[in-house]
């Protein structure tokens, strides 16, 4: 029961920490935690970012993403430049598995073994690096949990334990690759395609 108390109780790192990421990570699923990656890459938080799951299952088109995130963010006027030169993207992620899935292979084609700043809400934190994990991803994960408050309806938050549990009692079993390893992970790492046009 304590561990469901705390589950996602999350403090955002200092700026002196979150400038050790190598990168940021943010998993699709709530706007504000791509409005959160920009933020930090536009006051020079973090050198780039990648967004992994960036497709119409999301709510995200690739080819409006700019001009739809600029448009979010218009206190920052660098946002299209920002987006160019310094994020990328994977649009294969379907959910927090593929996420981890994704990310792992960007991580591995950038060649990048340092520290990550993980991008995501408070309750969706713990799944989202479990993902990490099950997905062999060795880089120290730095917990950046978004501030955009969350419904805190009891419902809602026993329905992200229970998705945090069962995908931890999955793990041990390989029950992940069965269930989700179907589709364009199935067979490891999709070609290469991560820009950001």
């Amino acid at each position: 029961m304590l561990y469901y108390c705390s589950f996602d109780a999350y403090e955002r790192p200092s700026q002196i920490q979150s400038k050790t990421a190598e990168a940021a990570v943010v998993f699709t699923g709530q706007f504000d935690r791509i409005d959160e990656g920009l933020r930090l890459l536009a006051q020079g938080a973090i050198p780039r970012l990648f967004i992994s799951g960036l497709n119409a299952g999301a709510g995200l088109d690739p080819s409006t993403f700019t001009e739809q995130f600029a448009d979010r963010n218009s206190s920052f006027p660098r946002i299209p430049a920002l987006i160019e030169c310094c994020v990328q993207w994977g649009t294969n992620a379907e959910n927090t598995i593929q996420n981890g899935l994704e990310t792992a292979c960007w991580l591995s084609s950038n060649k990048l073994n340092g520290p990550i700043l993980l991008i995501t809400s408070p309750t969706h934190m713990a799944r989202a690096n479990l993902a990490l994990r099950s997905a062999g991803v060795k880089n120290p994960v730095i917990e950046y949990p978004t501030g955009q408050a969350e419904p805190q309806d009891y419902k809602a938050r026993q329905l992200e334990f229970v998705k945090l549990i069962g995908l931890a009692l999955a793990l041990p079993f390989q029950v992940i690759r069965r269930i989700d390893g179907v589709g364009v992970f199935a067979a490891g790492c999709p070609r290469p395609d991560y820009s950001s046009r």
